[in-house]
Formats: C-alpha cells, structure tokens, sequence
C-alpha cells in the first residue's frame, strides 16, 4: 500500500500549515504536539509526486500545534490543549476530504481517531507540568 504525506507546504495547505506552524515552538521542544490523520481514497488517486506515478491508496496529513503559554496543571489549561487538539484532528480530517472527497472515514471518524492519538502526549505533557508542579 502506497503512502503519501501531504506537506504543509503544498498547494492550499500552505496557507493552514502556516497558521499551524507559527503555534509551534522550537523543534523538538516538548511542548509540541502532532495531530496526524489518514484516510484511504475510495478510488486510488496516481500521484503527481515522485517516480514512479503510482497509485495512492492512503493520505496522511499531520498539523503541529503548541501548548506554550498554557498552565496545564489547571483545569482551563488542560481543557484549552485537548480543544486545541480536538480542533487540529478536525481541520486535518476536513483537509484530507476537501482534497480527497472519496476518502474513509469520514470527517468525525476521522478526527476522532487523530485526537485519540496525539491525547497520548498531551496526557504526557499534563504529568509532567503536575510533577514539576510539585517540586
């Protein structure tokens, strides 16, 4: 099964990635998180990236969002991260079937699935704050 990674910086999602990349804080800082989602197209579509043109059966879209500047041993400050992921795991899924509308799953399925998975480091980034916290 063939693979594509849409990049932010490509055709409309420049514009989305730029938006989403000026969130983000320097590489490999912890306060990162990537919201990534894949859906596979209904109707193979032949790529117009690399050689061979082969067909591409999934797309995946990844959007980095920050949680600097939030408090996240307060209720607020971990509420306003899982939204922020919450809506990044949508805008991603959306994306991926404006550019693909023969995808699956759809939208909700979708970002469901990416939040589920970038909850993981937010729930990591949660113990850290409350650790050092309690330092």
């Amino acid at each position: 099964m063939k693979t594509i990674l849409i990049s932010a910086a490509v055709g409309s999602v420049a514009l989305i990635g730029a938006i989403a990349l000026a969130q983000q804080p320097a590489a490999g800082s912890l306060a990162e998180i990537t919201v990534s989602a894949s859906r596979m197209n209904a109707k193979p579509v032949v790529s117009t990236v690399g050689w061979p043109r082969t067909p591409v059966n999934e797309v995946t879209l990844s959007y980095a969002i920050s949680a600097a500047g939030l408090d996240l041993t307060t209720d607020a400050g971990k509420a306003d991260l899982e939204k922020r992921v919450r809506d990044a795991a949508m805008d991603v899924c959306k994306e991926i079937g404006r550019q693909y509308p023969d995808s699956t799953p759809d939208d909700a399925a979708c970002a469901k699935a990416a939040a589920s998975k970038a909850m993981v480091k937010v729930r990591k980034l949660v113990t850290a704050a409350e650790v050092a916290a309690a330092k």
